[in-house]
């Protein structure tokens, strides 16, 4: 993928100076371009999630002291200073509090390419490639999550550190275990447990075979001989790096608390099996890296009975295998399934390397493009075989529980779906006497490769946008609810007519400080927070997260808002998991499940009916 030059001398010419773009280099701002588009498209057009608020309330009363409510400690320091930063340039709007940490995603896709002299440059844009299409990081990168910097921090330690191998650099050296460190105390708890994994899975992975440095150059050489690895400044300037990143340059030494609140949130979260969601992490992973998961395992045992599984995949897969065996012990939410994606993607990289090497055997005659050949005809047959077994999954869905036999299954989906199997093992048949079985094997491994990497994305892409409101999504099984817009649509109307457009309508609010509540108040400079109705007494505006009519002194008009929605997959049937897993859809028995939260409004009757400042009562 990079041009290279030829080595002989010519005379020299007048020519004008241009660029010199290699196909790499064009591959990775293609790569790029595609991951900040999917993380940046409709941002703000999502409601602000559970899970963000609280974050998003810290930095932004950090950094706009009028904004209503209490000091809040910050799960993520990382999250903090990208938030802060944010907020001060951007403005208080969701697009700003996600914007960063969105941005770091897209980078996350390129930094398999740091690695290239020992992936290969084939595996390093495969990789890139596989995390591009992993919707489980494009879920993560458009929610602010602090693992997305754990994820870039970890990579830019190890490189750094691999860089310190082969030139024995200080400055490598003290870069790769502040990035480290960084990564450790800066992202959260779950940012903590994930690089102790990485660390774990280094060193196992270099345990066994070490692998052998590239040779360095004479000066780096006799470098090496008089340099021993900088243990005390490898210790301080962390640190240091850590206390200043953590108190935004000592402007805001609270943030230390994030820090401590990393280190004993791994204690808090213990809990074998724990958790409101049983295995919540690993069920979200299942459900959206469905093809990620059979592409990587499938991948490492091809590999691993051709003896090609070197340093780099045991280190992929022992990443993996930790990273299961942390969702296993740890109560983990739906962002923890970013322990085990950027495994799964390297390893289904891998293997779509070696689908796509020419074939070195001696004596082999089969063309090239036989392979394409067989990937064509494969995913034809998939396409046919996966809509005739979405209208199975659809009739299941509508059988009641445990009737399978009065579900209403279209006898034309079932002899399609067997048709199109008969058919595939004859092709395959066919396929084996006209080439080789190695050729038949490449095209299914590519067809299905194609397929789940965009099956893959379309599920990211639906949970992200079109069905960020959907309870029934395992990566918000508590979501916020589009009503929310409408509610801060209604206080915008109200404020714009009680005082000129500006956010200044007092608002008496009775919630958490920290919710979805707060948030959708945080531009209100006179908005307060109240224990009970009777402290909202007069008040022009209430808004409460109780249900009832309060007793406000006097008459008000209220309207009700879903805040959020909440769902539970405990009590799903076995027959609805194929339409809730391939389709994504509920059927109302299934959704009646559903908890509500509302949010009651009330309008003082004179602001509602329009009064003026002078002629309220």
């Amino acid at each position: 993928m990079q041009n290279v030059m030829s080595g002989e001398t010519h005379e020299a010419h007048p020519v004008a100076a241009g660029w010199s773009v290699s196909y790499g280099t064009l591959v990775a701002i293609g790569l790029f371009a595609l991951a900040l588009a999917l993380r940046l498209i409709a941002l703000d057009a999502i409601p602000m999630a559970v899970r963000e608020s609280p974050d998003a309330l810290a930095a932004l009363r950090a950094v706009v002291p009028h904004t209503p409510g209490g000091s809040l400690t910050a799960s993520s320091a990382a999250v903090f200073l990208a938030q802060a930063s944010a907020f001060m340039t951007m403005g208080s709007s969701e697009f700003a509090a996600r914007f960063v940490t969105a941005l770091a995603g897209a980078c996350l896709v390129l930094t398999p390419l740091l690695f290239q002299r020992k992936l290969g440059t084939s595996w390093a844009f495969a990789f890139g490639l596989a995390l591009v299409f992993s919707p489980t990081l494009l879920l993560a990168s458009r929610q602010s999550a602090p693992l997305i910097w754990a994820l870039v921090l970890n990579a830019v330690g190890l490189w750094a550190l691999m860089c310190y191998r082969e030139t024995a650099h200080n400055g490598y050296a003290l870069g790769g275990v502040t990035s480290l460190v960084a990564a450790a105390l800066l992202t959260g708890w779950d940012g903590l447990i994930l690089t102790v994994i990485v660390l774990i899975a280094t060193f196992l992975a270099l345990r066994e075979r070490p692998e052998p440095a590239d040779e360095p150059v004479e000066a780096d050489r006799d470098e090496a001989e008089t340099h021993r690895f900088p243990w005390v400044a490898a210790v301080l300037v962390p640190l240091g790096v850590v206390a200043v990143a953590a108190t935004a340059f000592m402007l805001y030494p609270a943030g230390l608390n994030a820090v401590a609140a990393a280190v004993g949130g791994v204690a808090e979260r213990f809990s074998p099996l724990g958790g409101p969601v049983l295995l919540h992490a690993l069920l979200a992973s299942v459900f959206y890296e469905t093809a990620a998961w059979l592409l990587g395992l499938i991948g490492f045992g091809v590999l691993a009975r051709r003896g090609l599984a070197g340093p780099a995949e045991r280190f992929l897969i022992v990443w993996l295998g930790l990273g299961v065996l942390a969702s296993l012990f740890f109560v983990t939410g739906p962002e923890q399934s970013l322990w085990v994606t950027v495994p799964l993607a390297g390893l289904a990289g891998r293997l779509l390397v070696e689908l796509l090497r020419a074939d070195d055997r001696p004596g082999a005659w089969i063309p090239y493009r036989a392979r394409f050949i067989a990937a064509l005809v494969t995913g034809a047959l998939l396409l046919i075989f996966s809509l005739a077994f979405q209208s199975f999954a659809r009739a299941l869905a509508q059988a009641p529980a445990g009737q399978l036999s009065a579900a209403p299954v279209d006898a034309t989906s079932v002899i399609l779906m067997a048709v199109m199997a008969l058919f595939a093992g004859v092709i395959a048949v066919l396929g084996t006497n006209l080439w080789d079985r190695h050729t038949v094997w490449c095209g299914v491994g590519l067809a299905f490769i194609v397929f789940g990497g965009f099956a893959s994305l379309g599920s990211g892409w639906l949970a992200s946008v079109h069905l960020a409101e959907d309870p029934t999504e395992p990566w918000h099984f508590t979501a916020t609810d589009n009503d929310t817009i409408l509610l801060s649509a209604t206080l915008k109307q109200l404020a714009d007519r009680q005082s000129g457009g500006l956010p200044e309508l007092p608002i008496a609010v009775q919630g958490a400080q920290n919710g979805v509540l707060a948030w959708l108040v945080r531009d209100y400079r006179f908005a307060r927070f109240v224990q009970d109705a009777r402290e909202a007494a007069g008040a022009e505006v209430f808004l409460a997260e109780t249900a009832g009519q309060p007793d406000l002194g006097g008459p008000f008009v209220g309207q009700s808002f879903t805040l959020t929605r909440t769902w539970s997959p405990r009590g799903l049937s076995l027959n609805e998991v194929p339409a809730w897993w391939g389709q994504h859809m509920m059927y109302p028995g299934a959704r009646a499940a559903t908890f509500d939260t509302l949010t009651q409004l009330w309008v003082r009757q004179d602001i509602y009916d329009g009064a003026g400042p002078g002629e309220r009562g």
